[in-house]
Order: structure tokens, then C-alpha cells, then sequence
């Protein structure tokens, strides 16, 4: 599948590394490319029927509702979506979360 099929959701807390994604996205030719800063940003932008996602890049450390809860929340919601860990936690505490 191309980029420029695929719509994104990068949340990230730090505004330069977000739109750093954000701008890479787009410059691969991402059909969408949408952002948050928090989970609570993030669930409003995945219940939103006129935002469509496919792929989430998501950060775990952020303020609010972390990544960790996000995630959880993105599992409740039944939406069928990839997930991208972006993170600079530990290897190990990023594999134990990935299962």
C-alpha cells in the first residue's frame, strides 16, 4: 500500500517532533496527515467520522492521558488501525508494552 493511501494520526507531546512527522508524512505523500498532542486530543480525533485513520504514530510519555492509556482507549474503540510506538523508553519496557 502507497503513503498516499493512508491517512495518519502522529500524537506527540513535543511540538518540534510532531510537526518534524508530520512534515515527513506529507513530503511521502500521505493522503491525511493529523495531529495531537495528548490522548484525550487523540480519541477526539479517532471518534471524529470526518478524520478517518489508518495508521497512529503515538509517543507513550506525554502528559494527561499518556500513551499507555491511549492505547488502551484505541483498543475499546473498535477501530481497525495500525500503531507506530514512538518512544525513547527503555527496548525492554517498549517490548513489554508492545505485548
Amino acid at each position: 500500500m502507497l503513503c498516499s493511501n493512508l491517512r495518519f494520526l502522529v500524537v506527540e507531546d513535543h511540538q518540534f517532533q510532531r510537526s518534524s512527522l508530520v512534515r515527513l508524512l506529507d513530503a511521502l505523500g500521505a493522503d491525511a496527515v493529523y495531529s495531537a498532542e495528548d490522548g484525550n486530543t487523540a480519541l477526539q480525533v479517532i471518534h471524529d467520522p470526518d478524520r478517518r485513520v489508518d495508521v497512529v504514530i503515538s509517543d507513550l510519555a506525554m502528559p494527561g492521558m499518556d500513551g499507555m492509556e491511549f492505547i488502551r482507549h484505541l483498543s475499546e474503540t473498535g477501530e481497525r488501525v495500525s500503531l507506530i510506538l514512538a518512544s525513547a523508553l527503555q527496548h525492554d519496557l517498549l517490548g513489554s508494552i508492545a505485548n
